[in-house]
């Protein structure tokens, strides 16, 4: 093998390497020199390597291993159990063109979490060859579903449980504020002026006034947990939930207590912590 001009011009097996031990002094000088150069592209990381892309179809074993780039398209929808034979430290990067399945094996295929994953058109993996057919998954990005600065906001949605929108959701309306997160929690609040209150009906030793009702600004799926918070110039009165809990979409109803029989500009503070699924 002549001089390589370029470091994808070695080949993984040693013995087809130069060189060979008939070359003259000089020339195995000009070998040396090449090859610490090559080294030294390694170890700064200013090299590319075959970075061409190459197409594959999707086979039982789809053997990327034998590729003749590290960048690696699989096109078709044939499940896929193995990944072809090539040396330890052997890397691919991976872009899925279609649907198929990567059949999870703790020998031959390790994949994230150790379970089968289906891949979606423009999904991306990257590859670490183990050895003797083996091969682990080093990371896996979906096309879609990958959470940024740009999507971390905006319209929470699920199916199954499983989040299929964004992971916050703010938003306001008459009924006050919400934020809703992906994980089903949702906090409703509502700050509101009742006005005057006559806080003169007898409960043995106290008086009380049913205020009203207050709808929430989103809908839960169950009755949330809910304080009320009054607030008054005598700062001596105190709001009761009423003789229910809440319901997930109606309106959260109370009372204003107070100790001495008394009309009195009063606000209350509403604060509603549950699930929307």
């Amino acid at each position: 093998m002549p001089i390589p001009s370029s470091i994808a011009d070695l080949s993984l097996t040693a013995g087809s390497n130069s060189p060979a031990g008939s070359e003259s002094p000089s020339t195995i000088d000009d070998y040396l020199r090449t090859y610490a150069s090559y080294i030294a592209l390694l170890r700064d990381q200013r090299v590319s390597v075959n970075e061409t892309t190459q197409t594959i179809a999707s086979a039982t074993t789809t053997d990327i291993g034998a590729a003749t780039s590290n960048v690696v398209i699989i096109s078709g929808t044939t499940t896929i159990t193995g990944l072809g034979t090539v040396a330890a430290g052997a890397r691919r990067s991976v872009r899925f063109s279609g649907i198929l399945i990567l059949t999870h094996n703790p020998v031959g295929l390790i994949l994230p979490g150790g379970a089968n994953i289906t891949t979606a058109a423009g999904d991306c993996a990257e590859f670490r060859s183990l050895g003797s057919g083996s091969w682990v998954c080093t990371s896996f990005s979906p096309a879609s579903g990958n959470y940024y600065r740009t999507n971390i906001l905006g319209t929470v949605s699920q199916a199954s449980g499983v989040p299929t929108g964004a992971l916050i959701e703010a938003g306001s309306n008459a009924s006050g504020n919400f934020v809703k997160f992906a994980d089903g929690l949702m906090i409703c609040t509502r700050l509101v002026n009742l006005g005057s209150v006559a806080v003169t009906t007898a409960v043995g030793s106290l008086f009380t006034a049913l205020a009203g009702s207050l709808p929430y600004a989103a809908t839960f799926s169950a009755s949330p947990d809910v304080t009320i918070k009054v607030v008054a110039p005598s700062g001596a009165m105190w709001a009761s939930g009423g003789a229910a809990f809440p319901g997930a979409s109606g309106t959260q109803v109370f009372a204003v207590l107070s100790p001495t029989s008394t009309t009195a500009t009063v606000s209350v503070q509403v604060l509603a912590i549950g699930r929307w699924f």
